[in-house]
């Protein structure tokens, strides 16, 4: 295999990693968004942000890597989903993208610490009253399975998750329709059913997720690949953004809704409603096409990153040459846009190649040779 000759693991990655903490080249980029998340993180109101570029520019690697960062900083919850292609209003994108996605356990840690504040409390039923009006909007059904969840994750710890009672509160918060029994033993009359309880819903989870009772920590929900909502018919597409515009709306502080657009230069009056537009950062993270310098430069690091370098190989350019590098990065840009899915596809397809071959190194003639066959079959 090519990471066994040449690397200590597959360098040429065309599908993201769901965690990674690699970064080639394009350091802009890389301090925009280590400066969009400080920049959250110290003034923590409420934002949408708009990323974009072709497909294949870096979109969901850039989705990842902040993930991983907002982890590592343990700054709070980082929802990522792809835009749900069948959604028709936002009770399918809660339902496909955000609560599918959500980490429970913060969720039931959280109701754990109201539970306990109450217990402590000089005026259980008082405060009870204020948390339910202060956090919920007098939503009595929320605030008592916010209760009960945190009493049961006290009794029993994490093994609460296997409850029964737990499970039948995430199937409601998850929109599945309980039998009457269900229903019964949660002690609440009604599923949730329209756009209106779904915004509800996802406006109580925030409050709780962002409140001192999660140490105030912050939430972000990326959409990625949200240019379908350019072809979704009017009424879908005014359904899912209302919502979006709604839950936004209901969250004042500590979230971060971002729409991640797969289109260069995109015409977003064509893809958000007015009332959603007009509530995004003005500055939006554009990623663009590489320079031939940049593209050679991204080889070089990622070949060169820890995780991947064989010990043994101190050049730099290995398993390539440096001048192997400068033909395939000039080989790629006659046929394809220099993006990273395309860069990648050609290196791996290479690598693979010359390993097959258990050639030492990947020289100009061999490059020359492949991109020559490349042409004259397309």
């Amino acid at each position: 295999m090519v990471y066994s000759l040449y690397f200590k693991e597959y360098p040429f990655r065309i599908i993201p990693e769901h965690e990674t903490t690699i970064w080639a080249d394009r350091s802009q980029l890389k301090k925009d968004l280590n400066e969009f998340v400080e920049d959250f993180h110290k003034n923590s109101n409420s934002k949408i942000k708009c990323i974009w570029g072709d497909f294949g520019s870096g979109k969901s690697h850039s989705l990842m890597y902040l993930r991983t960062i907002f982890k590592q900083k343990n700054y709070g919850e980082f929802v990522y989903s792809p835009f749900p292609k069948q959604a028709r209003n936002f009770a399918d994108l809660y339902r496909q993208s955000f609560i599918s996605n959500l980490n429970f356990f913060s969720f039931a840690r959280s109701c754990q610490r109201v539970y306990e504040y109450l217990k402590n409390s000089n005026n259980e039923f008082q405060e009870y009253e204020r948390i339910q009006n202060s956090l919920f909007g007098e939503w009595a059904d929320f605030m008592k399975l916010v209760y009960d969840a945190g009493e049961l994750f006290k009794r029993l710890g994490v093994q609460a998750m296997k409850e029964s009672y737990f499970v039948a509160i995430r199937q409601w918060l998850s929109g599945q329709k309980l039998t009457k029994s269900d229903l019964k033993k949660l002690g609440i009359m009604h599923y949730l059913e329209n756009d209106a309880d779904y915004v509800k819903a996802f406006g109580c989870i925030i409050s709780i997720l962002t409140s001192e009772f999660n140490d105030k920590q912050l939430v972000v929900w990326a959409l990625d690949d949200s240019q379908f909502l350019e072809i979704l018919d009017s009424k879908s597409k005014n359904l899912i953004q209302q919502g979006l515009r709604d839950a936004f709306d209901a969250s004042q502080r500590g979230l971060c809704l971002i729409i991640s657009i797969s289109k260069r230069n995109p015409k977003i009056e064509e893809i958000l409603i007015d009332d959603l537009r007009n509530r995004t950062s003005p500055s939006a993270i554009e990623l663009m096409q590489l320079s031939e310098k940049d593209a050679i430069i991204f080889v070089k690091d990622l070949i060169n990153d820890k995780r991947y370098k064989l010990e043994e190989k101190r050049d730099e350019w290995y398993p390539f040459e440096q001048k192997s590098v400068k033909e395939t990065i000039t080989s790629i840009k006659r046929i394809e846009d220099l993006i990273p899915r395309n860069i990648m596809k050609y290196f791996d397809n290479i690598a693979t190649i010359a390993s097959n071959k258990k050639l030492d190194r990947i020289g100009v003639e061999f490059v020359r040779n492949y991109f020559k066959k490349i042409e004259q079959e397309a």
